[in-house]
């Protein structure tokens, strides 16, 4: 029986909203639907009752919430003693960084760090953004390199190193070449090339598209390169970033703003439990980033 399952349940049994559950747990909603039917189907009998109204517990899953929550606490105390070994650890930090780490400035920042603290051994593991949002949130992370949509920035403490927004690539002869801004209306019935499915800025994509009522059809999900590929084919505009965007224009390739922008906030998420060289790495992104809005005193 897989423990997140567990944690996921209890959370869901706290809330009673897939949409709230799945944004604490930091996963999408569809995969929290999908774990907990799996959970179900493991336990062999129902956790909740769902209408077209409400949904609420049903009676296993009130019976079985009492052990669920006694899971979930021990699980939270093993991951404690983990943090805190991992915090003993000498001379160690180990930094979460997004995918393409030099777009959130993390590369030169880290090099800029060890260059004043050599002592200091640095230890950098690469994942996707909701990889290391789930190492984060369950503490195998206590530093990372993360971007929030501007309508969703977290609670927790965060650096703010700067912004980034998505931007519009068609071929030269595509009509939306002589715009020099794209009305998101104007994406309605295309085919789009999106970024990598499960990142923030795809997620982002799509809840925009359906809160302003534009149906689009995404035909690709994945790498800018075989995204590129694909517009010169033709087969639809491209969305990506404005930083990869500008690497990948070229002769045949224009870049137009989307209006309204959407726009995310990048920087440096961190635990307040740090150990004393983790504290130092985020006094000194501190004084390299001076906006220090959203963060706590360590």
């Amino acid at each position: 029986m897989d423990t997140q399952y567990i944690q996921e349940f209890v959370k869901l049994a706290e809330t009673m909203n897939f949409s709230a559950a799945a944004k604490q747990m930091h996963i999408s909603q569809s995969s929290l639907s999908r774990h907990m039917q799996k959970l179900e189907e493991e336990l062999g009998k129902p956790l909740f009752i769902r209408t077209t109204r409400r949904m609420e517990l049903s009676d296993f899953g009130r019976q079985f919430l009492p052990s669920a929550l006694k899971i979930d606490e021990a699980v939270r105390e093993g991951m404690e003693s983990i943090r805190e070994y991992e915090r003993d650890k000498a001379n160690v930090i180990s930094i979460g960084t997004a995918h393409n780490a030099d777009l959130y400035q993390v590369t030169d920042s880290i090099l800029s760090f060890r260059k004043a603290h050599p002592d200091i051994e640095i230890r950098m593991v690469e994942k996707n953004i909701a990889a290391l949002q789930e190492d984060f949130l369950h503490g195998r992370l206590s530093l990372v390199t993360t971007a929030f949509p501007e309508w969703d920035i977290p609670k927790t403490p965060f650096i703010r190193a700067g912004e980034n927004h998505l931007v519009v690539l068609v071929k030269k002869d595509h009509y939306l070449a002589s715009y020099e801004t794209v009305p998101l209306t104007h994406l309605s019935g295309m085919n789009l090339i999106v970024p990598e499915e499960g990142t923030i800025f795809a997620d982002g994509i799509k809840y925009v598209l359906y809160r302003e009522g534009i149906r689009a059809r995404i035909i690709y999900q994945g790498s800018p390169n075989v995204g590129k590929t694909l517009l010169k084919a033709d087969m639809g505009i491209m969305i990506e970033e404005c930083k990869i965007a500008e690497k990948l224009k070229d002769d045949e390739i224009v870049v137009r703003p989307l209006v309204p922008d959407i726009r995310f906030i990048y920087g440096l998420e961190y635990s307040l439990k740090l150990n004393p060289n983790e504290k130092e790495f985020v006094k000194y992104i501190r004084k390299l980033f001076p906006d220090h809005s959203g963060t706590a005193e360590l």
